[in-house]
């Protein structure tokens, strides 16, 4: 064959080549809009602390001691509590398959609040829920007055909120001493402490279980542990395997605990997790802490934390470095609940002005301190009752006080400042 037709025949091999890549990959494209556009369709009505199955394949498994569980099939909807583990299929253009799951989740939201955190599980993703199902018992305020709910098992403990006479909430357990139950804020959902002079219930408290005073509690799905395949950054044409995560506009921020790494975000958020797990965050802000160490994921950056063969933490949190826009545009955020306008990703010296402003919001000027009893009452006598506002309920007929003492509780003030809340408790 002559020279120039030999020329001629690698440039048309190479056109007919450039023109089935370029076939096959809006042929991808439109596989995953189809799959994301129906799980918009078909998981519309996912409503909190459920989970939706959006696209094949997505494999579920119950937890220990549920019998029955139905998530099979696309728009399938199952309780997050009664689901122990998902795992999402990869990307197989054979097959079609390509996992998609939705969840909404309460986490620490207030009750009284509709909107949900937003969890977009895609691709080659691996999820196992860490809350293991709690059994709770009704119990009913009996007092004469409201009754505090506090922090901890002790009048010490700062107050949470007060309940009014012949209330009814979920119980979670009891105090190590018995004299304390543990219950769920009705508006909040945070979980506070009453004494248990204070409550009665047709159930026997005693078989409650006993938890610790720092214990933390945690909604379904909201302590999770995951894995997810490694990302090629030069595949342009796929979405990266992961989970978008977004809270609601306006909720301040939601605390998450993956891979045993204490996550605070008020953002829109894409995790992944091979050897390390990576932070990446599109609006807002992630707070990302290990061991007492954080390390803030602003918009336009990501922070890695590297994680051991059992995936969870090695190390401390990396600091923040730029992400790569072209890889964050190829995530699916049009999809979650609210539009997202995506930060372009910083530069090294705009991380380090938030970063140095971050830490200078650590210093702590307030000097207001954290009072460690805001029950009231001046402690005259047998009058003081902590744990009505004014008069305690926390033991009927029996003062805490040792008549007429006003002890000063100093309070531990915000971030490290030098101020002390000098509250009145009862002596």
């Amino acid at each position: 064959m002559k020279p120039t037709r030999l020329f001629v025949a690698i440039i048309f091999i190479f056109i007919i080549a450039t023109s089935v890549f370029s076939v096959t990959a809006q042929q991808d494209d439109a596989l995953f809009d189809v799959a994301l556009n129906a799980t918009d369709e078909i998981c519309a009505e996912t409503g909190r602390n459920q989970a939706c199955y959006g696209h094949i394949l997505v494999d579920a498994r119950p937890q220990q001691g549920v019998t029955s569980l139905t998530f099979d099939q696309a728009g399938d909807i199952a309780d997050v509590a009664r689901i122990s583990s998902l795992r999402l299929s990869g990307f197989d253009p054979d097959t079609g398959a390509w996992g998609v799951a939705l969840m909404r989740l309460q986490a620490n939201l207030p009750t009284a609040r509709m909107e949900n955190i937003t969890l977009l599980a895609f691709g080659d993703v691996e999820l196992e829920n860490a809350v293991e199902p709690v059994e709770t018992v009704p119990v009913t305020i009996q007092a004469s007055q409201r009754v505090n709910v506090r922090t901890g098992p002790a009048s010490v403990n700062g107050v949470l909120g007060t309940l009014a006479p012949g209330a009814t909430v979920e119980a979670l357990g009891q105090s190590e001493n018995a004299e304390w139950i543990k219950i769920i804020m009705p508006d909040s959902g945070q979980p506070g402490w009453v004494s248990a002079s204070l409550v009665a219930s047709e159930f026997d408290l005693d078989t409650l279980d006993v938890i610790a005073a720092q214990e933390p509690l945690f909604g379904p799905m909201q302590a999770f542990f995951f894995s997810s395949g490694e990302n090629d950054h030069s595949l342009t044409e796929i979405p990266p395997n992961g989970i978008l995560i977004q809270t609601p506009e306006g909720v301040g921020e939601v605390n998450l605990l993956i891979n045993e790494v204490n996550i605070q975000l008020g953002s829109t958020v894409f995790f992944e997790a091979d050897d390390e797990l990576t932070v990446t965050t599109l609006e807002g802000h992630a707070d990302v802490t290990v061991d007492g160490f954080t390390e803030t994921a602003f918009a336009g950056t990501y922070v890695t934390v590297p994680l051991g063969d059992d995936f969870t933490p090695a190390g401390r949190p990396n600091p923040p470095q730029p992400f790569d826009e072209e890889y964050v545009n190829r995530l699916p955020h049009d999809h979650l609940d609210r539009a997202v306008e995506v930060s372009p990703a910083l530069t090294q010296e705009e991380i380090t002005v938030l970063t140095n402003d971050a830490a200078g919001d650590d210093t702590g000027t307030d000097g207001s301190g954290d009072d460690a009893d805001n029950g009231g009452g001046d402690g005259n006598g047998g009058s003081g009752r902590p744990d009505c506002p004014g008069n305690s309920c926390e033991a009927p007929g029996r003062s805490n006080g040792n008549g007429g003492g006003n002890g000063n509780s100093n309070g531990n003030s915000n971030g490290g400042g030098n101020g002390k809340g000098n509250g009145n408790s009862n002596g």
